[in-house]
C-alpha cells in the first residue's frame, strides 16, 4: 500500500503541452458565448446599423404618339385611334425617333411595325399597290411612301414619317403586283425607260426639286446598270450614264452632299473625260470640301478648254482668295510659334 498523503501535482512542463486528439476523433465543438440580454439586465440595446439610403428610381421616358397630318386618318384599323389628340408641338423636334421605330439606311424616313406582314416579296419599281404606283409620285411624302412601301410585306400595317416632319401617316400594304422584271425587255425598250426617267429627272431640277430629282436620277442609273451591262460600255451607252452621273452630282451639290457629289462627278469622268460640267461640279464639290488645290487644277482644265466659261473663271478667283488666306494665317501661326 502507498502512504496516504496528498496527490502530486503535475509538473509545469506538462500543463504546457497542447491537448492530444486521436486520429480518427471528430474535434470537440465550441459553443458560442451567450448574447447579452438587453431587455430587463439593465444594458443598453446594441446601436441600430445605419439604413442605405435608396436612390430615387427614375420615371419611364413616355414617347407621345406621333400626330397624323389635318384631315388624314392614318389608319382604317381600329388600333389605329391611338394617335395622340392635341398636341401642340413636335415630340421628336431635335430628339431623333423614340424606341421600336426603324430609320431607314439614307434616313429620310422611319417606320414603326404595327404589324408584320407575310411573306419575304417586297414590291419594286413599277409594282401596283392598291391604288398607287411606286415611282410615280413625286415630293418628300411620295418619295417617302415609296421607299416605305419597298420594304413592306404584303399585310403589313405601319406608320410613316419622313425626316424632318412633325407628323406620322398610317400605312397598311393589302397586296401588291410583282414588280415587272427589267431584263425581260428589249434593249432598246431598257434605254427608252432610262431616257424618260433622265427627262423626268432633269425637269424636276429644272423646277428647283433638287431632291424628288435626285431620287430620280438615283432611279434612271439602276435601270443604266440594268440595261448597259458589264463594263467598259460603248461610247454609244457610256454618253448617256455619264449625263446621269453629272445630273446626279448637281443635286448632291444642292442638297449639301459635296463628298456624293464629288464621287458621282468622278464616275461621270471615268465613263467621258471631256465632260467639263462633270469636272467643274467636281471642283466646286473640292471647293467645298476645302480641297482648294484639286478644285484649282479641275478649274484651269475647264478654263483651258472653255475659256469663256464665266462660273469657272469666278470659282477659280474664289479658290485661289481662299488659298491666299488659307496661307497668311498658316504664316502668321508659324511666326507667333517661332518668334
Amino acid at each position: 500500500m502507498l502512504p496516504a498523503g496528498p496527490a502530486p501535482s503535475p509538473s509545469p512542463a506538462l500543463m504546457k503541452l497542447p491537448p492530444t486528439r486521436c486520429p480518427g476523433r471528430p474535434a470537440p465543438l465550441r459553443r458560442a458565448p451567450p448574447r447579452p440580454a438587453t431587455r430587463g439586465s439593465g444594458l443598453p440595446p446594441p446601436p441600430a446599423r445605419p439604413r442605405r439610403a435608396e436612390a430615387p428610381s427614375r420615371p419611364a421616358r413616355a414617347y407621345p404618339s406621333p400626330r397624323p397630318p389635318a384631315g388624314c386618318r392614318p389608319g382604317t384599323d381600329e388600333d389605329d385611334s391611338e394617335e395622340g389628340e392635341g398636341e401642340e408641338e413636335d415630340p421628336w423636334a431635335g430628339a431623333g425617333h423614340p424606341p421600336g421605330w426603324w430609320l431607314s439606311p439614307d434616313a429620310t424616313f422611319a417606320k414603326q411595325v404595327l404589324r408584320r406582314g407575310r411573306g419575304l416579296d417586297r414590291p419594286g419599281p413599277g409594282s401596283r399597290c392598291l391604288t398607287l404606283r411606286l415611282g410615280d409620285g413625286e415630293g418628300r411624302w411620295a418619295a417617302a411612301l415609296d421607299a416605305c412601301l419597298e420594304t413592306m410585306a404584303a399585310g403589313e400595317r405601319a406608320r410613316l414619317q419622313p425626316t424632318g416632319a412633325g407628323a406620322a401617316v398610317g400605312v397598311r400594304l393589302g397586296g401588291f403586283s410583282p414588280a415587272p422584271p427589267f431584263w425581260e425587255e428589249a434593249p432598246g425598250g431598257r434605254w427608252r425607260a432610262v431616257l424618260v426617267r433622265q427627262e423626268r429627272a432633269a425637269a424636276l431640277l429644272g423646277a428647283g426639286a433638287a431632291g424628288p430629282a435626285a431620287r430620280a436620277y438615283a432611279q434612271a442609273l439602276r435601270a443604266a446598270v440594268a440595261a448597259g451591262g458589264a463594263p467598259p460600255l460603248p461610247p454609244a451607252l457610256a454618253r448617256p450614264k455619264a449625263e446621269l452621273h453629272a445630273g446626279l452630282a448637281l443635286c448632291q451639290l444642292r442638297l449639301g452632299l459635296p463628298a456624293a457629289a464629288a464621287a458621282n462627278a468622278g464616275k461621270a469622268l471615268a465613263l467621258r473625260p471631256g465632260h467639263l460640267e462633270a469636272r467643274f461640279r467636281r471642283a466646286l464639290a473640292a471647293a467645298a470640301m476645302s480641297d482648294l488645290e484639286a478644285a484649282a487644277a479641275d478649274l484651269a482644265l475647264v478654263l483651258r478648254e472653255e475659256p469663256g466659261h464665266a462660273g469657272a473663271r469666278r470659282e477659280l478667283r474664289r479658290v485661289r482668295g481662299a488659298a491666299r488666306e488659307r496661307d497668311a494665317r498658316l504664316a502668321r501661326r508659324l511666326g507667333r510659334l517661332f518668334a
